[in-house]
C-alpha cells in the first residue's frame, strides 16, 4: 500500500512528544501562534519545528528546540518562519475589515539560511478577489544589498496598486535585537509591471 511506503518519511517529519504541544498552533506555512493562556503567566515554553522569529521582538526560535519566552498576560506571541514573507496591515484606526485590507501593508521578511552568499524569503499578498501577488526578498551579504521583487506579472484592466509602508527584516544580523526596519513608502501599480526595489543595508551586519 502507498501509505505504508511513506512510513520512514512520516516518522522523519513527525515531532516527538507532540502530545505536549497543546498551547501552540501553526497557522498556514508561515506563522506559529503561542497564546498566553494562564492567568499571571510570566513565561511560556514553545517548541519550534524549524527556525522562527518573534514578530516584533525578533527573538529566534531554534529548530527542534524548546524555547522559554518571557511574557505578560496581555501578550500575543506570534512567530514567522524563516524563509517566509507575510504582509501586516495597521489596525489602530481601522473601522472595518475593508479599511484594513485596503490600507497600506508592512512586509515582515524572515530570511532563510545563508546559501552561496545570499539569504532568501518568499510570500504572497492578497490584493483583491482576482489578484494575489508573490514577493521575493533577497539579501546579498557581499554587497549588503537587499532586493524586493514582485512576480509574476499580472494582467488587469483596472489600476491595481499595492502600497508598502515599511519592511521589517528578521535574521539579517543588521541589528542587535534581531529586527532591521526599512523605513520606506512604496506605491506600485502592478498593472505597469513587477516591483523591483533595491537598497543597501548598514555595514553593521555580521
Amino acid at each position: 500500500m502507498r501509505r505504508y511506503s511513506l512510513f520512514a518519511y512520516m516518522k522523519t517529519i513527525l515531532v516527538a512528544d507532540t502530545e505536549n504541544l497543546t498551547h501552540q498552533v501553526l497557522v498556514g506555512p508561515s506563522l506559529l501562534f503561542a497564546p498566553v493562556l494562564m492567568s499571571g503567566a510570566q513565561y511560556i515554553d514553545i517548541f519550534a519545528p524549524c527556525i522562527f522569529y518573534e514578530i516584533g521582538g525578533g527573538q529566534q526560535l531554534i529548530e527542534n528546540k524548546w524555547t522559554q519566552l518571557s511574557v505578560v498576560e496581555a501578550d500575543v506571541p506570534l512567530f514567522i518562519r524563516a524563509g517566509h514573507i507575510i504582509p501586516l496591515h495597521r489596525t489602530m484606526n481601522a473601522q472595518s475589515l475593508m479599511n484594513v485590507t485596503t490600507d497600506s501593508a508592512q512586509l515582515c521578511v524572515a530570511l532563510g539560511p545563508l546559501i552561496n552568499g545570499t539569504m532568501n524569503a518568499t510570500g504572497e499578498m492578497f490584493v483583491d478577489d482576482k489578484q494575489t501577488i508573490t514577493f521575493t526578498a533577497i539579501l546579498r551579504m557581499q554587497w549588503l544589498q537587499f532586493q524586493l521583487l514582485s512576480h509574476p506579472e499580472i494582467s488587469c484592466s483596472n489600476n491595481t496598486s499595492v502600497r508598502i509602508n515599511g519592511v521589517k527584516i528578521y535574521g539579517s544580523g543588521a541589528s542587535d535585537d534581531g529586527v532591521h526596519t526599512l523605513s520606506l513608502d512604496l506605491w506600485h501599480n502592478l498593472c505597469l509591471g513587477n516591483l523591483n526595489f533595491i537598497t543597501s543595508l548598514p555595514p553593521s551586519i555580521q
